[in-house]
Order: C-alpha cells, then sequence, then structure tokens
C-alpha cells in the first residue's frame, strides 16, 4: 500500500527510525540513494524515517554527514537525520556536532563502535557527543 492508502484503522504516524541512505561494501543495496528510500517509505507505508549515511558510519563522517543532510534537505516531511561521531577522529567531532545540529532535521546521535574500532560507548572519543546530549 502507498502511504496515502492505508487503511484508516493504521496508526500513524508510521516512523522508521533506523535506516541509511548510500552504498555500504559487500553489500548490494538497490536504489540506496534518499529517492529510493521515500520510495521504500511508500511502498511500505511509511511517514517518517530516522537515517545515517553509509559513508559516515563506515568510512567518512564529513561527507556522510553531508549525504545525510542533503537527503534531508530533498525531503525534508519525510526524512529526519542522526549526526555520526567517530571516536577515532575527536578533532573532528567538535565540529560536526555544531555544523550538524545546526541543521533542523537532525534529531540525534548515530554511534556505531563496531565499525569504529569497538570503542566502547564510554570512550573518551564519544564524550563531545554526550556532553552535548546532556547539554540539550
Amino acid at each position: 500500500m502507498t502511504r496515502n492508502k492505508r487503511p484508516p484503522t493504521d496508526i500513524s504516524p508510521l516512523i522508521d527510525a533506523h535506516a541509511h541512505v548510500g552504498a555500504f561494501r559487500n553489500f548490494h543495496i538497490p536504489d540506496a540513494g534518499p529517492d529510493g528510500l521515500v520510495r521504500a517509505m511508500d511502498a511500505l507505508g511509511i511517514d517518517m524515517t530516522m537515517l545515517s549515511s553509509h559513508a559516515a558510519i563506515s568510512s567518512d563522517i564529513v561527507r556522510g554527514n553531508d549525504e545525510t543532510l542533503a537527503a534531508i534537505d530533498r525531503h525534508p516531511t519525510r526524512l529526519r537525520g542522526y549526526c555520526v561521531v567517530n571516536p577515532n577522529y575527536p578533532g573532528l567531532t567538535p565540529r560536526e556536532i555544531e555544523r550538524c545540529f545546526a541543521h533542523p532535521g537532525i534529531r540525534g546521535f548515530k554511534f556505531h563502535p563496531e565499525l569504529h574500532g569497538d570503542y566502547p560507548l564510554d570512550h573518551d572519543g564519544y564524550r563531545a557527543a554526550w556532553e552535548y546530549a546532556d547539554a540539550h
């Protein structure tokens, strides 16, 4: 069913809190851009999706966070995002936090310890994110 043809008894809004845009190594994702994501959302009756970029969680947080922000800008009524921080690059974290959260579509953080060297979530590399979250 499309988003506009769901039965009236369905719970609304339906929000998917975990999605990604962009290619990912060794994992085939057809139509991996934001337009493809919104088409899939429509097919499944999902009203809004929270997302991050595969690039941000795997290789390049700046480029990946840019992809997330661009996806939100392309579909501002359907997409919200997470700011990805990586404890391996603590010098980038404060700037990325400020840059991402200056955008009204960013709603939280995406941590992915197993792709960032298996650092525990209380590692000092995450400190700036936890402090920002605590303050806001």
